[in-house]
């Protein structure tokens, strides 16, 4: 596939530093966004951490000591991305066990990879993949909050005064010490020309609807352009936290 792609990233309001990261391993057609959290400068060693590991695995996997799983219901592209987000989930524990000062720290992780025809979306956390295809915005993950599942369980939006306040309250994260094994959300699907994958932060959605996000990629912007206008659009709504927006369109299958 040829892809075209871009990323923004900027600091919060309520920010002294942007604990988001982002990266693009265009050989890969591997895509990443992280929101990092545990205050000071640990939640930007958590999403730095994680993303590099990711990167570090695609380039050649993991050292000594890390174990695959085995899944004979998942292909080798998907079981690579999971076992690439395992190995990172240890990789921030690690760090946060090694320094008290990085203790309790975490982070999101969405991720787009492209491979074999079919785009593998993986997440953990409260980042976001949507993609545009056939003119209709579709979101492929679902935030792993009590917001959201206060909202499945009583069928409210995740807006509603009760229980909005709750967004920010994860029950899945990287680096989580409670947890050894991470549990990871995955879906899989066969992209087609000109669609779009938009991955994002919370400091983008928080202050965005899916109705803005849509109109947005609708209007045909090219993935720089978009991620400008998006990044605008939440800075004019004053989103307190982070924002990162990486689009990448699929220009040829």
């Amino acid at each position: 596939m040829r892809l075209i792609h871009a990323a923004h990233s900027q600091v919060g309001t309520i920010r002294e530093q942007n604990e988001d990261a982002w990266l693009a391993v265009p050989g890969e057609q591997l895509f990443i966004v992280a929101d990092g959290m545990g205050g000071h400068a640990s939640g930007e060693i958590a999403s730095w951490t994680a993303v590099r590991a990711i990167e570090t695995f695609f380039a050649g996997g993991a050292p000594g000591g890390f174990k695959p799983h085995v899944d004979t219901s998942l292909d080798r592209h998907a079981s690579r991305l999971l076992d690439a987000i395992r190995f990172a989930h240890e990789q921030v524990r690690r760090k946060a066990a090694a320094d008290p000062l990085y203790r309790g720290m975490g982070t999101t992780i969405v991720c787009v990879l492209l491979a074999g025809g079919l785009a593998y979306i993986a997440h953990v956390g409260d980042s976001r993949c949507y993609w545009f295809n056939r003119r209709v915005l579709t979101r492929l993950t679902r935030d792993h909050s009590e917001a959201a599942l206060l909202s499945l369980q009583f069928g409210l939006p995740e807006e509603h005064k009760d229980i909005v306040g709750r967004r920010h309250v994860l029950l899945r994260c990287l680096g989580d010490e409670e947890e050894d094994e991470i549990e990871i959300d995955l879906a899989v699907l066969p992209p087609e020309r000109y669609d779009v994958f938009l991955l994002c932060s919370d400091g983008l959605h928080s202050v965005l609807s899916d109705k803005d996000i849509e109109s947005a990629v609708a209007s045909g912007l090219d993935p720089e352009q978009l991620c400008q206008s998006l990044a605008a659009c939440a800075d004019s709504k004053g989103s307190p936290d982070d924002v990162t927006v990486l689009a990448l369109k699929v220009e040829e299958r």
